[in-house]
């Protein structure tokens, strides 16, 4: 699931994007990643989008879940139509095939 909720008015105003966060493998997902929000003129993540905020995501138990909260400038994210939500963005968790 995804949330947005703005958090001030006027200027300097940010916003509030909640990620679910899930492990839908059977196996523990020992390792921390990082989760990652850019804007971006089109839906495909490139070196041309923006980050406008980041934070590290817990270690995941099998089938566990964690809400993520990622608070961004809406000024910074104004122009840019889509956002865009990494979770892994280090590629940090394992992941079989």
């Amino acid at each position: 699931m995804l949330e947005v909720t703005p958090q001030a008015h006027g200027e300097g105003r940010s916003f509030d994007v909640r990620v679910d966060v899930l492990n839908t493998s059977p196996f523990p997902a020992h390792s921390r990643s990082e989760a990652r929000l850019y804007a971006s003129d089109d839906n495909v993540l490139d070196g041309g989008d923006v980050l406008l905020a980041s934070a590290r995501t817990p270690a995941l138990v099998s089938y566990g879940s964690r809400q993520v909260r990622l608070t961004a400038s809406e000024a910074a994210a104004s122009e840019a139509p889509f956002v865009i939500v990494v979770v892994d963005a280090n590629d940090e968790v394992l992941e079989g095939d």
